[in-house]
């Protein structure tokens, strides 16, 4: 995060002056938005908090959720698989099993 957040003291150091920098080049029609988006961190408390946010909802992640994976499909048919969703088990059905119309 620590790179995000010298990337982020950069270009906000560095907007102010970047129309001057950057006349007639392809990136200056994109100031406005870093502008806006620069305003938008800030009105949420800065980089340090937005940082601290993500870096908590990332270890909450890791400790109870669980990435769904579905991994064998072959032909017609694919087996039954056990998903685990945050900290729940689904046992999936297999094609076959289901009523044709």
């Amino acid at each position: 995060m620590n790179n995000i957040e010298n990337l982020y003291s950069v270009v906000k150091n560095f907007l102010p002056y970047a129309g001057n920098y950057l006349k007639d080049s392809p990136i200056e029609p994109y100031l406005p938005q870093l502008q806006g988006m620069i305003d938008m961190i800030e009105s949420f408390g800065g980089i340090e908090t937005i940082s601290n946010l993500l870096s908590g909802l990332s270890q909450t992640k890791n400790a109870s959720i669980s990435t769904p994976t579905i991994s064998s499909f072959s032909g017609n048919s694919t087996t039954t698989q056990q998903v685990v969703v945050q900290n729940k088990s689904y046992s999936l059905k297999n094609i076959d099993s289901y009523k044709r119309i």
